[in-house]
């Protein structure tokens, strides 16, 4: 047995899938973004980065609205993964929503973390409220 099936077995205890070097942990409840991110820190993972078209579809596979790893928070305006300086925003854009990021709703309230509906891969992305209760995807890259 290697190493991968030890890491997954940690990981999974609730179940997840494979992709390409990562494994993907799908929630089965709602919770806000931070809480959310929690919960994928508390297994050793974090909340999806998503990297290319592909990673995107199979993300889509869940079939719900989930929060992704992308945030304003720090910074309005600028769009940071939870990996912070290690992946580009900027080679993602071809998948934020008409209009998307619009920092509102209409309702005056900041919408500062990024959520995927899963009914469409590109224009896929939706900046929300962070405290709006969503699904989530954690990621755990596979450590061999």
């Amino acid at each position: 047995q290697s190493r991968c099936y030890i890491v997954s077995y940690h990981f999974c205890e609730a179940g997840c899938k494979s992709f390409n070097s990562s494994f993907y942990y799908f929630s089965a409840t709602q919770k806000s973004w931070e809480d959310s991110r929690q919960d994928c820190l508390a297994k050793g993972a974090d909340l999806v980065i998503i990297n290319s078209e592909e990673e995107q579809k199979f993300i889509n596979s869940f079939n719900k609205v989930s929060w992704i790893g992308l945030s304003d928070r720090d910074e309005e305006g600028t769009w940071r993964w939870v990996d912070v300086h290690l992946t580009p925003v900027c080679s993602s854009n071809r998948f934020w929503q008409k209009n998307e990021p619009s920092g509102t709703h209409g309702r005056n309230v900041k919408e500062d973390c990024a959520d995927a509906f899963w009914y469409t891969v590109l224009d896929s992305w939706n900046d929300d409220a962070c405290t709006t209760a969503h699904y989530w995807v954690c990621e755990k890259l596979i450590d061999l």
